[in-house]
């Protein structure tokens, strides 16, 4: 994998999020190798990744899922986030519903105090949260807000509008 640049930069400069999408991608190994990475990086710059706790829920909701590929990649990453709890923190309410709208809520409301980077599958999602980004009634003052997806290989690739 080539992360490093990018996942040095990120964790150099931003508070970067993971959904559920990213962390249950069909090859575990590659999920297993870039949580490596991120745990390096974590580390070198003392910057945890954030994990909505409505992530959280998603997987512990899809280990009793009726596909047994998709029960599979939940207990795989759960199993991932367990031997990497060093690098990232749970942030979120109980009473939280869907993840999405957690993401979406965040980024609006922290895009003035910090660059906010999110790696997700979710195409439609991280339009969504581009969009915020183009908005302009913060001005001048708003933070940078970037989107990655996970490809085939493990390497993060920007996410465009």
């Amino acid at each position: 994998m080539t992360n490093n640049n990018t996942l040095d930069r990120l964790f150099k400069d931003f508070k970067v999020f993971i959904d559920t999408s990213s962390l249950m991608i069909e090859n575990q190994e590659t999920a297993e190798n870039l949580f490596n990475e991120i745990a390096e990086v974590s580390a070198k710059y003392n910057n945890k990744l954030v994990i909505s706790l409505t992530v959280i829920k998603e997987l512990e909701k899809f280990l009793s899922h009726e596909n047994p590929a998709i029960s599979a990649r939940a207990k795989s990453a759960l199993a991932i986030l367990h031997d990497h709890k060093t690098c990232y923190d749970v942030n979120g309410d109980r009473d939280d519903a869907f993840s999405d709208s957690v993401f979406l809520k965040v980024f609006q409301t922290h895009r003035l105090d910090y660059n906010l980077a999110l790696i997700t599958q979710d195409h439609l999602l991280g339009k969504d949260i581009l969009h915020i980004a183009k908005q302009n009634n913060a001005g001048k003052d708003a933070k940078l807000i970037e989107v990655y997806t996970v490809d085939e290989n493990g390497n993060l690739i920007p996410l465009s509008e």
